[in-house]
């Protein structure tokens, strides 16, 4: 038995020996984008707790209290191989009014691995390199920068050597002040989990009927929530004339049968009540902002869903 146990660790510790020898990259990782969240100090003496689990915490302090995104800002950075280098690309919208003639400095904290060392194949000390500036003006701030020439102190394209091998290991993304202070920080946002209907619920979504003459963004709004395309899709000018009875009838408490032989309402209503009975407009196509007549009391179907908040990152 223990001549087993003894060629089991020298054949794990050979395994190791030899991996940690070896640079091995993947096949492509050419490009490294993400978002830039609001950058907080260190908890050093939790005082409190986060979250059922009861995560230890201390009071939120933001690393750079003059100058970041706003509750409606967005902040996104691109890393990606360019010609032999390493081009970063920086995009900040909707910064507070205090940023405005700030110069921000986008820092990449990465680690080159390479086979061209000294010697043999290495492993850098962890570095910021430089990823570009630029000067705030009307809450926007955009910079381009690459990384090659002050990291390696060459001409560009520096970064890689003919026939060498290399791996950049992004450890951080940061925004600095006054090459300093961390305004962001790489990271991502969890959204508020969507609230319970409170309205009825019908072929997976959730219906309301708005009041008379309102639009189906309005009603979803009222509700804290934004336009769900079943509108459009489910009891709409693209679902049937079932499902918009099915779903009148879970929102009123009349026996619902639809009016025959509409073919155009002239107005995107989709699925509604009417003084004159219910209706489905098969043309033109259900839009969430068709508004109808006050007075003939026309009340959308309209389904609602948790607001989507739609980012085109950096190309």
């Amino acid at each position: 038995m223990r001549r087993v146990v003894i060629a089991v660790v020298i054949l794990v510790a050979s395994m190791l020996a030899g991996r940690a020898a070896a640079l091995v990259l993947p096949s492509k990782a050419t490009t490294f984008k993400g978002f830039l969240v609001t950058a907080y100090e260190p908890c050093t003496a939790p005082d409190r707790t986060l979250g059922a689990g009861g995560l230890a915490a201390c009071a939120a302090r933001r690393s750079f209290p003059g100058c970041g995104l706003t509750a409606h800002g967005n902040g996104q950075f691109l890393v990606k191989v360019a010609a032999g280098d390493v081009v970063v690309l920086t995009k900040l919208t909707g910064l507070e009014s205090s940023c405005e003639g700030v110069t921000l400095e986008t820092k990449i904290d990465l680690a080159l691995s390479s086979d061209d060392c000294s010697t043999d194949e290495c492993t850098t000390t962890t570095v910021a390199a430089s990823g570009g500036s630029c000067v705030v003006s009307g809450g926007k701030c955009r910079s381009k920068q690459l990384i090659g020439p002050a990291l390696m102190g060459v001409p560009a394209p520096a970064l890689a050597a003919p026939g060498r091998t290399y791996g950049l290991e992004v450890r951080r993304v940061r925004v600095v002040v006054f090459d300093a202070f961390t305004v962001l920080t790489s990271g991502l946002k969890v959204p508020k989990p969507a609230p319970a209907c409170t309205g009825m619920t019908v072929g997976g979504s959730c219906w309301y009927l708005g009041d008379a003459g309102a639009s189906c963004t309005s009603t979803c709004a009222a509700q804290g929530l934004a336009y769900d395309p079943a509108t459009e899709t489910y009891a709409g000018s693209s679902g049937s004339d079932d499902q918009c009875v099915a779903v009148l009838s879970a929102l009123t408490p009349y026996s619902i049968s639809l009016w025959t032989g509409v073919t155009d309402c002239g107005v995107g209503l989709g699925c509604h009540l009417a003084d004159y009975g219910a209706v489905r407009c098969p043309a033109p196509p259900t839009t969430a902002d068709a508004a109808g007549e006050a007075l003939q009391l026309v009340s959308r179907a309209c389904a609602c869903g948790a607001p989507v908040t739609t980012t085109t990152l950096l190309p």
